[in-house]
């Protein structure tokens, strides 16, 4: 993936029994530090950064989702199932990058890593990955969304308390 706003992979490799990933280097703090920083020093992140830095995450989002195979311009399909503030950097020039797209899921796969299972934290799964149903692009739309509520209200969205499914 060769976006602004995705770090770019640089070699895939394995030494012996290790296997490694060099990506380009982020010269800046990822979002869940940065977020740590400021709450931890009472500072406020200002609305207007929250939202360049969201908008940014959503236009290599939108690179990734609408991404076609070059061979025969079919749809990829790439969601990357795991968008949290962890995997946000930030660098000290502006730049936004989105990492890890290791459990990234495209429909149009040459290699299965493993049969279903749910992937990502909690907190930021959409609920239909959660009940095990269909999901697209769309589950990173919501985990992004998840990361704008937490950055404007400086509280997580889901407290991790068990609430009771309403019965039909």
């Amino acid at each position: 993936l060769h976006h602004p706003n995705i770090a770019q992979v640089l070699d895939l490799g394995r030494v012996d029994d290790t296997y490694f990933i060099a990506m380009e280097l982020v010269d800046g703090p990822d979002l869940k530090s940065l977020f740590k920083h400021a709450i931890g020093t009472k500072l406020l992140l200002p609305a207007a950064m929250c939202a360049f830095i969201v908008a940014r995450v959503a236009d290599g989002l939108h690179y990734a989702h609408t991404k076609t195979d070059p061979a025969t311009d079919d749809p990829l399909r790439i969601v990357h199932r795991d968008v949290n503030h962890a995997n946000i950097l930030v660098s000290r020039h502006g730049d936004i990058k989105l990492v890890d797209f290791g459990v990234a899921h495209a429909e149009k796969r040459t290699v299965v890593t493993d049969v279903g299972g749910l992937k990502g934290k909690m907190g930021y799964i959409a609920p239909e990955q959660c009940l095990g149903e269909p999901f697209d692009h769309r589950s990173d739309i919501f985990a992004l969304g998840v990361v704008l509520h937490e950055l404007l209200t400086r509280r997580p969205l889901f407290t991790g308390k068990a609430t009771s499914r309403p019965s039909n």
